[in-house]
């Protein structure tokens, strides 16, 4: 081609002059113009911020990033279903490369699946384009809240499982009682397989302070969308009668320990500590029900009244098993122990984390056969019985705590928490 130029420019005819011009300038345009002339590759098209499937409520936030290293892109367009193709926005000529963001109100779209179609054309005579498409679903409507605890009453010193329903997967989903946030947790299974539905449940410790009469329960939940609502669902605690009486004497020495109250704090920071591990588990590792953790005689039970000789007075937020120093100890369900040292109040003692919030201890033991990290499993042997820590004689103190809060351990003998049904059927 080079020698043909050559040939004509030196001619010295007017054709020839001609001629080379001619050629010249397809040459020129052959060479500014191959890329948009022969370019049959499509553009790169890369859309983000948005998956697909994703649900959406009033308005999108589009990433697009569009390139083409030969002919440049000219277009990029928008269609949302059947309705007219837009402009997004139109390039300058050989722009090979641009990211920008755009925000798209989809206020107008009713409820359901709809579709995005993104096109990018390049510069080419050819025009080529590269189309993405992404599907996604408009949802405004709040999701459906149920409360489905039955009967709605819970007992001071007990446990209140509170069960929610909702008609769609949440994104979050808020509860308070008492003035304090509950946690709520999905349930593994769906206790009702017949409809499509999303169960939550919330484990509340009432208190044995607990004022009883009707109690607001406040549910906030919000759904993938983002969409809000806000439920209020009226709970009545019964009252308690705890049983009342018993003296307790303490020796000279064991009154002063309990009387000394930097021991009680540091007994109880250790404990606080390991009882807050569960709070911070979202895996159920119990298994239901709870078994006894050792033989013998119940003499004293949870929420009894009682004062000892230091002229304390105060509810007991525990079990008492009484039977010989050395007698078995076991787990009352599966967990990870979270604390096993001599306490100066409780003496040797273990804490077992249940997961959501649930937690045992077992107190004044002889012996402890377990340490903090390992992993117990209901029924098995964790410690001997003793007397140590403030006792006047060989017993267990078993304790538990939901949610922060001392209940009745032998409530979660008689009851399972797994559903509605379980709680009113043991």
């Amino acid at each position: 081609m080079l020698s043909v130029i050559r040939a004509l420019r030196h001619s010295g005819s007017p054709k020839g002059k001609a001629l080379f011009l001619i050629v010249a300038l397809i040459a020129w345009i052959l060479y500014f113009f191959s890329a948009r002339i022969f370019d049959r590759t499509s553009p790169e098209l890369l859309v983000d911020n948005v998956s697909a499937g994703q649900v959406l409520r009033e308005a999108v936030s589009l990433l697009i990033t569009a390139t083409d290293e030969k002919a440049g892109v000219k277009y990029l367009y928008l269609q949302i279903d059947d309705g007219p193709v837009q402009t997004l926005q139109r390039l300058k000529k050989q722009t090979t490369g641009r990211k920008s963001e755009y925000i798209y109100d989809l206020s107008d779209l009713t409820d359901g699946s709809h579709r995005i179609l993104i096109t990018a054309v390049d510069n080419a005579f050819r025009q080529n384009e590269k189309q993405v498409q992404l599907d996604f679903a408009i949802d405004l409507t709040p999701p459906q809240v149920k409360l489905k605890t039955k009967p709605k009453v819970g007992t001071q010193g007990n446990t209140l499982a509170l069960f929610i329903v909702t008609n769609e997967p949440l994104k979050e989903i808020q509860a308070t009682l008492f003035g304090k946030n509950l946690p709520l947790y999905p349930l593994p299974t769906n206790p009702d397989t017949e409809k499509k539905l999303y169960w939550y449940r919330s484990l509340v410790g009432v208190g044995v302070s607990q004022q009883a009469g009707y109690h607001s329960a406040e549910i906030i939940a919000t759904d993938l969308a983002g969409n809000q609502s806000e439920q209020v669902f009226i709970l009545e605690i019964g009252e308690t009668e705890f049983e009342q009486g018993g003296y307790i004497k303490l020796s000279p020495e064991k009154q002063k320990v309990m009387l000394d109250r930097s021991k009680s704090l540091e007994d109880n920071a250790k404990r606080a500590k390991a009882y807050a591990v569960a709070d911070q588990t979202a895996e159920q590792l119990w298994v239901s029900p709870f078994v006894r953790p050792a033989p013998g005689t119940l003499t004293s039970p949870f929420g009894k009244y009682r004062e000892y000789n230091t002229g304390v007075k105060r509810h007991h937020l525990g079990t008492d098993i009484a039977n010989q120093t050395g007698t078995a100890i076991y787990a009352g369900s599966s967990g990870v122990v979270t604390l096993a040292e001599r306490l100066h109040i409780y003496g040797n003692s273990i804490i077992i984390n249940h997961g959501q919030g649930v937690s045992t201890s077992y107190n004044h033991l002889s012996e402890i056969e377990v340490a903090v990290g390992d992993k117990v499993e209901k029924n098995q042997q964790i410690g001997l019985m003793g007397a140590t820590g403030q006792v006047t004689g060989p017993h267990l103190h078993w304790h538990m705590a939901v949610n922060g809060v001392a209940v009745a351990p032998e409530q979660w003998i008689e009851v399972s928490f797994s559903t509605p049904k379980h709680v009113l059927d043991p």
